[in-house]
């Protein structure tokens, strides 16, 4: 049985944000909002670092301006991917 690359990715994400913010990995839907979990920049930053490291990829500031949700970021690593 192969597995989906995106569900993967979303799933990898999913862990990535649980780890940061302290949230329950169970809570975290593809709709969830980034800002609904961290309370400043400065942890949202932090976040944006994490999946850079996760993800080996460079989040730049237009970038940011379109990451609202979990799945916003699944989707951008995906398009980074191919």
């Amino acid at each position: 049985m192969e597995t989906n690359p995106a569900s993967t990715v979303l799933a990898r994400v999913r862990e990535v944000v649980a780890s940061e913010t302290g949230a329950a990995i169970e809570e975290l839907k593809a709709s969830t909002t980034l800002s609904s979990l961290v309370t400043d920049s400065l942890e949202m930053l932090n976040l944006m670092m994490e999946l850079e490291g996760e993800f080996a990829l460079t989040l730049e500031e237009d970038d940011l301006k379109k990451i609202h949700t979990i799945n916003d970021v699944a989707q951008f690593v995906e398009a980074r991917k191919k």
